[in-house]
């Protein structure tokens, strides 16, 4: 009896091992299934013969022939469900997809996310789309949706094509692995994203693509992105006419290379934004201000963040300010970490950087090299309080004044600061100071003044041996600065012989105009007294 108990007991635990077995079993094949209807695959094929078939689609053997017919299966196939939390991923095989068959254009999609991808993963280049424009945009959304919208595109070159995505709705863009190049002569740039106001859901990713050979019409932008939250990671950007405009964005830039842009504004051009840039390079870029970037105030916003590391700024030119850098009316942090730039230009003021009215600059652990420009062959600063700290500052020209920095209405502090061979051509191989303050705690400069000039006095210049904290070129410059500084004293004699010549021959000249006077009164005189004389000798 206790036997069969035993025997009883344990199958009665065994059906319940099963039961619970079965109920788990059945919960994760019914929450696979849930997975898999929010996921619909089509197929789509240049080759199809499914020209009309709105239930194409469903396999590589019966794929559609283009994208909308494929989004049009899909909906015939949805029976008027709910789609708008649905991805919609449309496999495509190799060819060449005409704008005139596969834009989706103004077109009110309603998924919540379509993919495009390219059916071989292996090969981005035997997906192009061709052809893509204003009037034939690959995507455009005008309608705001209560729910979230994405795009996504994987593996897709695109060539001769502007215009493919753009939205006044918050959507999220989602790009890897794609080139998009061979675009001329158009007006319309790439991707026109505008959000008003900001929404933490619109954003774009782009990674692993290139975007090469562009040419757009003079004012243009590739991307003009408003509102947005954007990150480009490992991005080749090369060959460009126009710029990477962005209004009020979150922006993130890693890995990545921007080279031989053009831009009548400057290859990136930020207003108003927040800009973290990584392990980046900018390459002979040519722009209008700032030869690679311009980091500006947009309206009354002024707390803006721009922070750079770990990346090279060579060969950037700029017709006006900042050869490499443009800097305006921010109030926040602003930061240049383990940065290199060199052999950059520019045309007005600052070689490498030009910074105007900021109050948190950061230079640390830099090289400027070989940099040129008219004022501040490498950095001029107006109106600007900046911590240079742990760098270098070599080889720069100023094809006037400051071969280095031109400091003017500033406070600066230098904190283990190189300075080696920077020349001007007129004043200040090393620093030209105008009613600024500067704080020296080492440098190389430590303990003289050599290639500092401060023409118009107002300089306050604390960590070298100025006598009262006076620099060359101010009207009581000590004795013992003037011989240690043979550059800056030179130039000031001769300025100084030039004013002792320039006085002497006025005073020279005003004693012969005197002498001349003189003899012009004596002779006038010595003549009325020989007229006088003969008139008496005649009444006489």
């Amino acid at each position: 009896m206790f036997k069969l108990s035993i025997i009883f007991l344990f199958i009665i635990y065994f059906i319940h091992c099963t039961i619970v077995l079965n109920a788990i079993t059945t919960n994760n094949n019914n929450s696979s299934s849930n997975d898999n209807n929010n996921i619909s695959y089509y197929y789509v094929d240049l080759n199809s013969s499914n020209n009309n078939n709105t239930n194409c689609g469903l396999t590589i053997k019966d794929a559609c022939k283009t994208l909308p017919l494929a989004y049009q299966s899909f909906i015939s196939n949805s029976n008027g469900s709910d789609i708008t939390n649905q991805e919609l991923v449309l496999y495509v095989n190799p060819g060449v997809y005409n704008a005139i068959d596969n834009a989706f254009g103004n077109n009110n999609l309603n998924i919540g996310i379509i993919n495009i991808s390219n059916n071989n993963n292996n090969n981005s280049n035997n997906v192009i789309f061709n052809g893509f424009n204003y009037d034939l945009p690959l995507f455009s959304y005008f309608i705001t949706k209560n729910y979230s919208q994405s795009i996504v595109l994987n593996n897709i070159q695109f060539i001769n094509s502007s215009y493919l995505i753009t939205s006044t709705e918050p959507i999220q863009v989602d790009i890897n692995n794609c080139t998009i190049s061979n675009v001329s002569s158009s007006n319309a740039g790439l991707f026109y994203l505008n959000s008003s106001p900001y929404y933490l859901g619109a954003a774009i990713t782009i990674t692993n693509s290139k975007i090469e050979n562009i040419e757009l019409t003079v004012g243009s932008s590739f991307f003009s992105f408003t509102n947005y939250t954007v990150s480009l990671d490992n991005v080749l950007i090369s060959n460009i006419t126009g710029s990477y405009t962005m209004y009020n964005c979150n922006c993130t830039i890693s890995n990545s290379i921007l080279t031989d842009i053009t831009s009548d504004k400057s290859p990136i051009s930020s207003f108003g934004s927040d800009l973290y840039i990584d392990s980046t390079s900018f390459i002979a870029n040519d722009a209008n201000n700032g030869g690679a970037i311009s980091f500006e105030l947009l309206g009354s916003k002024s707390s803006n963040t721009l922070k750079i590391s770990n990346s090279n700024f060579t060969n950037n030119y700029a017709s006006s300010y900042g050869g490499s850098i443009f800097l305006s009316n921010t109030q926040k942090s602003v930061e240049f970490k383990n940065c290199i730039f060199s052999n950059n230009s520019g045309l007005s003021q600052g070689g490498a950087i030009s910074a105007f009215n900021l109050n948190d600059l950061c230079i640390n652990s830099c090289k400027f090299d070989n940099n040129i420009s008219p004022t501040g062959g490498a950095i001029y600063f107006n109106q600007v309080s900046s911590n240079i700290i742990n760098t270098q500052i070599s080889n720069n020209n100023a094809t006037k004044d400051g071969g280095a920095l031109f400091v003017l209405a500033s406070n600066i502090t230098m904190n283990s600061v190189e300075f080696n061979d920077n020349s001007a051509l007129e004043y200040g191989d090393n620093v030209d100071c105008i009613t600024s303050s500067i704080d020296i705690i080492y440098s190389t400069l430590s303990g003289n003044f050599s290639g500092f000039y401060c023409p118009f006095g107002g300089c306050k210049i604390s960590g070298l041996d100025f006598e009262s904290g006076k620099c060359p070129g101010q009207n009581d410059t000590s004795s013992s600065a003037t011989s240690s500084s043979s550059n800056e004293s030179e130039r000031n004699s001769n300025r100084k012989k030039l004013i002792i010549v320039v006085v002497c021959s006025i005073v020279g000249g005003i004693i012969v105009l005197g002498i001349i006077a003189l003899i012009i009164s004596f002779y006038r005189k010595n003549q009325i007294n020989k007229i006088d004389e003969s008139k008496y000798l005649l009444n006489s």
